[in-house]
């Protein structure tokens, strides 16, 4: 007979297809024994390996499971956050059979750890974890602990009721050689599990209780003979160690215990996606938590592996997904592809946006204008209407249309719900059958959070909020409103040509007056607040302190940026440094600190660094377990190297320069050219120091024999302006003889280059110019110095952002084989032999 378990089908959900639930086998006794004989006086129940639990002492709590998948256990944690379920960790177990689950305060009296029996030859090997706050597991059993029999208790408890500070013990009973059970007790303390002394009589007397509730009273003397307790004097502990105090190991360094960990940890399977500059380009691939490439980089981008172990990855421009062996379960196929997200992922091709599963079957019945990754179960997807409008709707997980598009404009959903416009100036919350729940009427209505929506009653009207009903909670009076986050909103005013920003509670009230530059939330009840670096100039940008959602600052003004909160720490970064810092602001010393300027994140068992736009992962300790190299090798001697120029944490360059090479001199030059290329910035506007953002950076992206094609790429934001510039530009570089070439260098002098490759692209743009978002009348053939490279056989003409098409289209680039301009090609010619790989004497 099975039991179910009440959180079955919630585990069930997060759980690979293939996967079972692990289960128990309990006998319970029958109250009232059927008269049937051939009944017996007890039923067999099994009952799935399900606990719930306060894992990470937040005060909520977590439900845990174990699952087989090919004979192979793993444990699961899922959390309730705002209505929806998430899974927060799925690990693969030390052993392949899981037989006891169970959870208890062992570590601390106000949170649960989890505690596991693995089956090991007719016995049960313990395991008993901490979840940390920041997303470790830890193991605290650091050596080997086996019981046939255990017991999870609370002695403080049973001398004092009232006393419920201290955590539990854990007896174990195992049976020894001589057929004797042994008894140990054990607690946690100071960071280990030590003998617990004073309660051995205690496990007795609860051992002797359940020796004669189970064997009857007249065999409790028998059991109680055969009962051998550990002997807690003893010289020896019970691995037959010397020791010099009663613990359960031997002593141990700080040092020796955080390797303990990290051999559980190192154990895990997760891959990390990481980049590498190589002689094709950045190619992404991923590595272990050792640092060793498990997927070779060979993609153009790559996102993580997600909780069904598969990882959308971008191969030769298109879009596909692998699984942990690096095979391609869904075949590069797609134009683009978001990750997948409540087992569902957006596919674009060239009829437009779709719905896929797992799998990569198309749920959808057509492509759509624009679709949304899912929200709560529900899809938002948009269809052109009549002349520029959209119709904005909503499909389910299955791709139907659940609400047909109808819209003219529509949120995604949150906590069930949904904003959506009607017409010009009417609103509704919806449900997720489309139902109407409420009205609004107004110019916008902003997204409801916290029972408050932004509201403007007409255009260039002051912001103000209604509650859910639509009632006006807070009269207009705002230059600008932002959803609330925390029981609080950021607003604005103006005050001449100014803008300030403070913070209103759900009343209105001020709980930070408008008299700051910048401000976002952090999450967690915390706010980043930041004041002008330059009064003067408020667009030079802030510096910002942390504050908590009750107004009071925490911290100076001393961070250059600070990201939101993941748990309780948060990664920010001042004028030389980025680190972790905790709820308080400050920085978390024991945490990596790394000179430079960026972001860390929490990734599994590792902290992934992006410092001065180079990417690392780090173990907890600050070691580095993988950096991205500073070099590529171009042949056998020669290679190409970082340099970086950093005039600031607004200003950052990386540029190539040249090593191995067999004329010192000839490398020389090139190096020299190839700074200034990279250092100089590739426009033609010059901007004081500070008023602008400016990082450059450079990539291989073939090499032809002697032929290296170099390409920059630059971004300029001007402080104070919304979008910044980017630039392109390709560097076509003899490292035989030195030689910078141009396209005109490619042909012979006589030959009408120019003439012959326009024709040949406007082909391309009557064939695909729609499908390539190209203003056909915009485009008048190429420039004599076009930008250009060449990858093989084929030469690639691109033109500048907004040149021929819109910024979406980015560069728009056309391939033209070689072999159609054989005829115009001086193949004599200095640039021909370096592509070639021979020398023109």
């Amino acid at each position: 007979m099975c039991k179910k378990s009440v959180f079955s089908d919630e585990l069930k959900y997060f759980m690979p297809e293939e996967a079972e639930l692990i289960e128990v086998t309990e006998h319970k006794k029958n109250d009232k024994p059927s008269d049937d004989a051939t009944k017996a006086l007890e039923t067999i129940l099994n009952i799935p390996l399900i606990k719930e639990a306060d894992l990470d002492g937040d005060g909520e709590k977590e439900i845990v499971g174990a699952y087989k998948v090919n004979n192979i256990s793993f444990i699961i944690v899922i959390k309730l956050i705002e209505n929806n379920y998430y899974k927060i960790a799925d690990f693969e177990g030390d052993y392949d059979d899981i037989s006891y689950l169970n959870v208890a305060p062992i570590t601390k009296s106000d949170k649960d750890n989890l505690v596991i029996g693995y089956n090991e030859d007719d016995s049960n090997k313990l395991s008993v974890l901490d979840f940390k706050t920041d997303g470790t597991i830890n193991e605290i059993v650091d050596h080997d602990l086996y019981f046939d029999d255990i017991c999870i208790d609370n002695l403080t408890c049973y001398r004092n009721k009232d006393d419920q500070s201290k955590p539990n013990e854990i007896a174990m009973w195992k049976t020894n050689a001589r057929g004797k059970e042994q008894l140990s007790v054990y607690r946690y303390k100071k960071g280990k599990l030590v003998l617990a002394l004073d309660a051995y009589n205690h496990y007795k007397d609860k051992r002797q209780t359940r020796t004669a509730k189970n064997t009857g009273n007249d065999s409790v003397t028998d059991a109680l003979d055969s009962l051998d307790l550990i002997e807690p004097y003893e010289k020896k502990d019970i691995l037959g160690k010397d020791k010099k105090e009663l613990l359960c190991t031997s002593e141990e360094t700080i040092s020796e215990m955080k390797d303990s960990v990290k051999t559980r940890e190192n154990r895990d399977n997760h891959l990390y996606p990481a980049r590498q500059k190589t002689k094709k380009g950045i190619k992404w691939g991923y590595i272990n938590n050792q640092g060793k490439f498990e997927i070779k980089p060979t993609y153009e981008t790559a996102f993580d592996f997600d909780e069904s172990g598969l990882a959308v990855v971008q191969k030769e421009r298109n879009w596909g997904v692998i699984n942990k062996k690096g095979n391609f379960v869904i075949k590069p196929k797609f134009q683009g592809l978001s990750p997948f997200i409540e087992k569902r992922a957006v596919a674009i091709d060239k009829e437009g946006f779709n719905l896929i599963n797992l799998e990569g079957k198309v749920l959808t019945n057509r492509a759509y204008d624009y679709m949304n990754p899912p929200s709560n179960e529900r899809v938002l997807v948009t269809v052109k209407g009549n002349g520029a409008q959209f119709d904005y709707g909503y499909l389910d997980m299955q791709g139907e249309e659940v609400i047909p598009p109808q819209f003219d404009m529509a949120t995604d959903f949150h906590n069930q719900k949904a904003i959506v416009r009607v017409d010009k100036n009417t609103f509704a919350l919806i449900d997720k059958q489309g139902n109407t729940l409420h009205q609004y009427n107004g110019f916008y209505i902003g997204e409801l959070n916290n029972n408050r929506l932004v509201y403007q009653k007409e255009q260039g009207s002051p912001f103000g909020y209604l509650n859910e009903k639509g009632d006006v909670a807070i009269k207009p009076q705002f230059k600008m409103g932002f959803p609330f986050v925390d029981q609080v909103a950021i607003v604005a005013v103006q005050e001449g040509e100014r803008r300030y920003l403070g913070v209103i509670d759900k009343q209105g009230n001020y709980v930070l007056k408008p008299e700051y530059n910048d401000m976002f939330p952090l999450y967690k009840n915390r706010l980043a607040v930041g004041k002008a670096r330059d009064p003067k100039r408020p667009y030079l940008g802030s510096k910002y302190a942390i504050a908590d959602t009750s107004g009071n600052m925490l911290t100076d003004y001393k961070f250059s940026n600070v990201t939101p909160f993941e748990e309780k720490y948060a990664s920010a970064y001042d004028e030389q440094q980025t680190y972790f810092i905790n709820k308080q602001g400050k920085k978390v010393s024991s945490l990596p600190v790394l000179e430079g300027t960026g972001y860390l994140s929490f990734a599994n068992s590792l902290i992934l660094a992006e410092i001065d736009n180079r990417m690392l992962y780090l173990d907890k300790d600050g070691t580095i377990v993988w950096e991205q190299k500073s070099t590529i090798d171009i042949s056998q001697d020669v290679r190409v190297k970082d340099e970086k120029f950093k005039h600031s944490k607004d200003h950052i360059v990386y540029y190539p320069q040249f090593k191995g090479m067999d004329n010192k001199k000839v490398q020389e030059n090139m190096n020299n050219r190839l700074q200034k290329l990279g250092v100089v910035k590739r426009n033609q506007n010059q901007f004081e120091e500070y008023d602008y953002n400016y990082y450059s950076d450079y990539s291989v992206i073939s090499v032809n024999n002697d032929l290296v094609e170099l390409e920059f790429n630059s971004y300029n934001l001007v402080n104070g302006q919304q979008r910044g510039v980017p630039f392109r530009y390709n560097a076509h570089v003899d490292i035989g003889t030195g030689k910078f070439y141009e396209l005109s260098d490619l042909f012979k002098p006589e030959s009408d280059y120019v003439t012959k490759i326009s024709k040949e692209i406007k082909e391309q743009i009557e064939f695909a110019g729609d499908a390539l978002g190209i203003y056909k009348e915009a485009y008048k053939g190429i420039d004599f110095n076009q930008p250009f490279y060449i990858d093989g056989e084929d030469l690639y003409i691109y033109f500048y952002i907004y040149s021929i098409a819109p910024k979406d289209a980015g560069y728009p680039t056309f391939r033209i084989p070689l072999s159609k301009l054989d005829d115009i090609i001086d193949h004599k010619g200095d640039f021909y032999a370096a592509l070639k790989g021979y020398r023109v004497l």
